[in-house]
């Protein structure tokens, strides 16, 4: 595990920058790669946090190992820096593990990464792996891990191959809608309508959708591409405060336990009755009273990122 290099991204806080960095004592990589957007002009006393964040990361690397840095002077915001960040990564390295600062690893996480990456690396289908399970299986298989058209990114890994299939303006989103393919994958006309909609805010920067991971999303399915969610959560997301979380329902999930050796699926397909679960809690339009309390919470405690 410690050949696998690790990407950190943060930004202005510090205290969970280093519960990520800490983390990694378990493996010690060898590579590790930090990435820190700027200070927003605008909120006097950020490039204070910033800095203090960027410290905290470098401090809590007690082991020898080559450390990377790429600090931005200026605010890229919040999707041109995440999406430049791992194109960087990806500049120096084939595969490796992606950490925001609010998304904490535990051990299991190491272990099924190092397996997982080299298994498929060689799997064209298979784009990425997550750490994080959002949802599972009603009626559990007894398998580690699912395939999906979704990706779940709070803490997870790929190949620099399937990266290369990302990209921040996604040119091609017209002439993809207008072709019908997205029918091909979902044949329930509320998914299509659903994902449509989100990729045509993201093509056209809507407010509110400074965003990279739906572009990723738009990636994995204009491709057709599979995404492994664990049967286990080994990823705890710690950044209830961050401003493009809005899932709360699944913040700070405690670790589970994975038993190995892994017990693989039989096949390298789709999970479809997963797929619609996963629909259902992440992608469909949320009630109106939910959206409300959402938005009132946030203005009770406002946002850091």
């Amino acid at each position: 595990m410690q050949d696998i290099p690790v990407l950190i991204i943060v930004f202005n806080r510090a205290w969970n920058a280093v519960k990520v960095a800490e983390s990694l004592q378990k493996i010690r990589p060898k590579q590790l790669f930090l990435a820190a957007d700027g200070p927003r002009p605008e909120r006097p006393g950020e490039e204070k946090l910033c800095k203090e964040a960027r410290e905290a990361v470098l401090n809590a690397v007690t082991w020898k190992c080559d450390v990377k840095v790429r600090f931005q002077e200026k605010n890229l915001g919040c999707g041109k820096h995440m999406t430049a960040a791992i194109d960087w990564f990806f500049e120096n390295v084939e595969s490796g593990m992606i950490l925001e600062d609010d998304c904490v690893p535990s051990e299991d996480f190491f272990h099924f990464t190092g397996e997982l990456l080299e298994r498929y690396r060689n799997c064209p289908e298979v784009l990425m792996l997550s750490g994080t399970a959002l949802v599972t299986p009603p009626a559990p298989s007894g398998n580690a891990y699912e395939f999906l058209s979704f990706p779940c990114c709070w803490g997870w890994a790929t190949w620099r191959r399937a990266w290369q299939l990302m990209s921040y303006d996604m040119p091609d989103f017209p002439a993809y809608r207008r072709s019908g393919a997205i029918g091909e994958l979902f044949p329930a006309r509320r998914h299509q309508k659903r994902l449509l909609e989100l990729f045509e805010k993201v093509y056209t920067h809507a407010p509110g959708f400074d965003t990279w991971d739906f572009q990723w999303l738009y990636a994995c399915v204009k491709n057709k591409g599979l995404c492994i969610l664990p049967a286990k959560n080994l990823v705890t997301n710690v950044g209830w405060d961050a401003s493009h979380t809005r899932i709360d329902d699944v913040m700070e999930m405690p670790f589970e336990k994975l038993e190995f050796p892994l017990e693989h699926p039989p096949a390298i397909e789709r999970n479809i009755e997963l797929e619609n679960i996963f629909f259902d809690r992440i992608y469909a339009k949320k009630p109106f009273l939910f959206r409300a309390l959402n938005k009132l919470k946030r203005i009770l405690f406002p946002e850091k990122h």
